[in-house]
């Protein structure tokens, strides 16, 4: 089953979606702001895999100055 992510724009929003999935049954589960980044980062990281290994010296030319 898929993995649906919501961020509310306000905490009343968060309590109206936390009670509208627990009256659906629905599994509830909530993260801070930082996991939810590090969760988006890995999921770039893995998009991204090539599996193609490059030097470090073509990464740093890349990269801004």
């Amino acid at each position: 089953m898929e993995v649906l992510i919501i961020e509310p724009s306000n905490r009343s929003h968060y309590q109206q979606l936390i009670e509208l999935a627990k009256k659906l049954k629905s599994k509830v589960t909530s993260i801070d702001q930082e996991k939810a980044e590090d969760l988006a980062l890995l999921n770039l990281m893995k998009n991204a895999k090539t599996g193609v290994e490059v030097s470090r010296e073509s990464v740093m030319k890349e990269l801004p100055k």
